[in-house]
């Protein structure tokens, strides 16, 4: 199965059959587990897990369970008390999504093949672009989608249900080549992978407040950030802050020195006469000389 086919697959079809902000979740979540795993068959997930991955509350979690079994996306069975039930998902095949779209009941991929038309690949692409005439140039362009994908990926891993999510949201938003810019720019600022998700955030929400539509707008409004960084960091450089000194009596801890004794008059009059005296040798000196 290829993950990336797998989820454009996915949200073409998605609005289609009506799946809830719920189900949606839950499918991706049960996608990253099963990419977790390599790609088995059938897996095991516990509920915990799965409302981690998901974001859903327990309730939530068998509601938009229930939805994905009954649209044919994804099978699952009990294994009794304290053991965790067994997935499997269906990969969406051309003949799969014309089963789902169709949403005839019953039926396996595998047993669909002898029922399905010889014109399968050629209906399934009609109702796919009757269910998305009301989707954006851009939404349905998979080559920029997939190339979102891989630049993720190649930077931190394959995003999660909630990164997936966003992707999403941001490519209708701004169209996947200004998505794409942006995942280089944070790729070059070295973004962690926890940060990732914010980052862009804050980058898109930057350029549409500049009324940025365009790459090249983009990689202007990018540039000029850029240099103004890089004009900041000069003038510190260039001129740094020379370390102000604040005179004693302002700094903390400072302890005003003692004021000097009064002499008593016995005192002064004893340092008095030793000055004469002083004065009366110097003077004989001068003299002798």
């Amino acid at each position: 199965m290829n993950y990336i086919n797998q989820i454009n697959t996915f949200y073409r079809i998605a609005g289609s059959v009506e799946l809830k902000p719920s189900a949606r979740m839950l499918y991706l979540a049960l996608l990253h587990k099963n990419n977790q795993l390599a790609w088995i068959e059938s897996f095991t997930c516990t509920a915990t897990e799965l409302e981690g991955f998901s974001g859903l509350g327990p309730s939530g979690l068998q509601r938009a369970r229930q939805v994905l079994v009954a649209k044919g996306l994804i099978t699952y069975a009990k294994r009794g008390a304290n053991r965790a039930p067994r997935y499997s998902i269906f990969e969406l095949t051309d003949d799969r999504v014309q089963f789902i779209l169709n949403d005839t009941p019953g039926g396996t991929a595998s047993g669909m093949a002898n029922d399905t038309p010889n014109d399968t690949a050629g209906g399934m692409a009609n109702t796919l672009t009757k269910s998305n005439q009301t989707k954006s140039k851009q939404d349905d362009d998979d080559g920029g989608r997939q190339k979102v994908f891989t630049l993720w990926q190649e930077l931190w891993g394959f995003p999660n249900a909630i990164a997936v999510t966003d992707i999403d949201h941001w490519i209708s938003d701004v169209g996947s080549e200004l998505l794409a810019y942006a995942i280089e720019v944070a790729g070059k600022r070295n973004v962690s992978a926890s940060g990732a998700d914010r980052y862009i955030e804050r980058v898109i929400s930057g350029w549409q407040d500049l009324k940025v539509t365009t790459l090249a707008e983009a990689q202007a409004a990018n540039e000029a950030h850029e240099q103004r960084v890089s004009n900041a960091q000069r003038q510190r450089g260039e001129h740094g802050r020379v370390k102000e000194t604040l005179p004693d009596w302002a700094q903390d801890g400072y302890v005003p020195p003692k004021p000097a004794p009064k002499l008593s008059p016995e005192q002064r009059a004893k340092m008095k006469a030793q000055l004469e005296r002083l004065n009366s040798r110097d003077n004989q000196t001068e003299v002798e000389k």
